[in-house]
């Protein structure tokens, strides 16, 4: 109800042609001629404009009231539909701005670094660690000819297992890239060890993890900031990485004993199966002689009953 008194609010034709139809018997009753009035003045046509006239007055007011709601209401719808089309217009210019610094903010790419680590590994080019297994020792430290303040920033040291450009061929997850944040050249950690410029060369032994994949590898080292940002590197292998590269041979999950029960359980199988068929035809042999004997025996049975 409530929604249809509205529309006809909002709709001026309809408010007016309501108060004509709810005023009109009133007004008619009111402006009745007389009998006795001359036949002109008792006329349709003039009794008509009578009361149509008369009645102006009175919707005059509703009128001017359903007009202002009228224009309230659209003023309101006007100034939301503005209001939304702002918001968003905001929050799309806030998303394009976003998208704009955050490139800029907090990134650190590595063709800015300097390589001022020098890092050492134990695992010749060329040899095969097994994971689970075989162990790396690791040396790192400040380049002993760099000028001295060069470390005055580095707070912690990250050593790392990377993969080596033969091991990323076709292989997007491993991709190198000059953003740090997306670079996945290095994504087994090894040690992390606050610096010490005091003690700027340090090692750790690490043991090959069993989750490793199989791979060809190098190790690098980063200096990170107070901040946690990329300062400084080092690395086993050269700028091209082609050297002093070893590999991994991740574990297959098979075993000697593995191995053996698989055989074992493999050959009881098969002589299983030839045992199965080898009682299926003694059954059948043996239940072929017995009714052959049966029947020999009722035939003597029925011989001896004759004679």
């Amino acid at each position: 109800m409530l929604e249809g008194l509205l529309s006809i609010i909002l709709n001026k034709n309809s408010l007016f042609k309501l108060c004509q139809q709810v005023f009109r018997p009133c007004i008619y009753k009111v402006r009745k001629p007389r009998p006795s009035a001359p036949s002109i003045i008792a006329s349709p046509v003039y009794i008509y404009r009578l009361y149509t006239v008369g009645s102006l007055p009175l919707l005059l007011p509703f009128l001017a009231f359903g007009d202002l709601l009228r224009k309230c209401y659209l003023y309101s719808a006007r100034k939301e539909k503005y209001l939304a089309m702002a918001a968003r217009a905001l929050l799309l210019a806030s998303l394009v701005l976003s998208c704009f610094l955050l490139p800029c903010y907090g990134t650190v790419l590595f063709s800015s670094l300097q390589r001022t680590l020098a890092v050492t590994a134990s695992p010749t080019s060329g040899q095969v660690l097994k994971g689970g297994v075989d162990k790396i020792t690791v040396t790192w430290g400040l380049n002993q000819t760099l000028a001295a303040g060069t470390d005055s920033t580095y707070k912690t040291i990250k050593v790392k297992l990377c993969y080596a450009p033969i091991s990323q061929v076709d292989r997007g997850w491993r991709k190198t890239v000059d953003d740090l944040k997306k670079d996945r050249t290095c994504q087994n950690d090894i040690v992390a060890r606050p610096y010490s410029p005091a003690n700027s060369t340090a090692q750790s032994e690490w043991t090959v993890e069993r989750d490793v994949p199989t791979a060809t590898y190098f190790i690098r080292a980063y200096a990170y900031d107070a901040d946690e940002k990329e300062v400084a590197y080092g690395q086993t292998t050269d700028a091209h990485k082609t050297t002093n590269l070893f590999q991994v041979q991740a574990i297959s999950g098979r075993h000697a004993t593995m191995d053996i029960c698989s055989v074992c359980f493999s050959v009881f199988s098969v002589v299983s199966l030839f045992g199965f068929f080898y009682n299926e035809k003694r059954k059948a042999k043996s239940l072929l002689y017995s009714d052959v004997l049966g029947e020999m025996l009722t035939f003597a049975m029925g011989l001896s009953e004759n004679l």
